[in-house]
């Protein structure tokens, strides 16, 4: 099975399991796989995979929100980077957990062996 068939498969899947697509495949993803990069969804990936990821991405848009923020108001950046680390981890870390727990509710198989 190709990848882009895997995907069909799991959209087809996923929402008969009563998932919403935003849940499976967000935009960040999709955006991925428009642009024909083959990543493979959240729920398929690796702990350690999604926890970064996820505090990654978090991370670029707290930073982004911090920076607009500071050239309206003069916020200490070192206090910008603490909060900056601390709320990464902690998206990272909880949404890692969500992410597992509904893949382990699911009962996933791992990806190379999904929909065959």
């Amino acid at each position: 099975m190709t990848f882009e068939e895997k995907i069909n498969f799991m959209h087809k899947d996923f929402a008969e399991r009563g998932l919403k697509k935003s849940q499976y495949s967000t935009p960040f993803y999709r955006l991925l796989w428009k642009f024909n990069i083959k990543a493979k969804p959240i729920y398929f990936d690796s702990i350690i995979s999604v926890f970064f990821k996820n505090a990654i991405a978090f991370g670029i848009f707290f930073s982004l929100f911090t920076f607009i923020m500071n050239r309206f108001f003069s916020w200490n950046m070192k206090n910008n980077l603490f909060a900056l680390l601390l709320s990464s981890t902690f998206v990272g870390v909880f949404s890692t957990i969500t992410f597992k727990y509904r893949a382990s509710k699911l009962n996933l198989p791992k990806w190379e062996d999904y929909g065959e």
